[in-house]
Parts: C-alpha cells; structure tokens; sequence
C-alpha cells in the first residue's frame, strides 16, 4: 500500500465507522496501517506485533474488534477456516475470488497456481 493511499484510506474508514455510530481512535487506525502493509492474509494475533511495535497500548481485543470493523466497512475480507483461526486480507478488486480451504489441516488458498504447488 502506498503511502499517498493510506492517508485516504484512514478517512474513509473513519468516516465508515461514523456511518456505523462508531468513532475512529488513534489505536484503530494504528491497527488499519498496519493491516495495509500486511501482504498475506493475516490473522489477528499475528498483526498484534506490528501494531505493538508502533503502539504498546494497543491490546489483542482492539486489533480483533478492528479487523471485524474493517471487514463490516469493506477493507478487509475474512477467510474462515474451520481448522484455522479466522484470517483477514485486504478486499481489493483482485481478492474478489473464492479461497479453498483444505478439510484435512484448514490452509487456504487463493489461486489455481498455489493448489497446483
């Protein structure tokens, strides 16, 4: 994510929570830049340590109850597993495709050259 985009991208998130009767706070947007420089899906307890390295404060329930908020105002996209903790990644025109998720260890995959691997 470009750092010209990501500016945009806290505004219009800020104004989707209002939307919601939600406020922005200084730890979700923390939360939202780090999540935006994520590549692969993460899930929640993996993003707590890039938030934790710009912000101390911020604790596990935030960085969850943000992905969730980020999901429901459509920057982020859930991948649900059933083997698997819940992962999140960014809901761009190219992520608009279905992910497999294998039934035997729940890893998922979005895209025919990594099931052929």
């Amino acid at each position: 994510m470009t750092a010209e985009i990501q500016p945009e991208m806290e505004k219009q998130f800020t104004q989707q929570l209002r939307s919601l009767g939600r406020h922005g706070s200084r730890q979700r947007s923390v939360v939202l830049r780090a999540f935006l420089r994520q590549e692969q899906p993460v899930t929640a307890q993996e993003l707590l340590y890039p938030v934790k390295q710009e912000d101390i404060s911020v604790s596990f329930g935030t960085v969850y109850h943000t992905l969730r908020l980020l999901v429901a105002c459509g920057p982020a996209r859930e991948i649900v597993s059933p083997k698997n903790p819940t992962q999140y990644e960014r809901a761009t025109a190219q992520c608009n495709h279905p992910r497999l998720v294998c039934k035997d260890c729940g890893a998922s995959v979005g895209n025919r050259a990594e099931v052929e691997q």
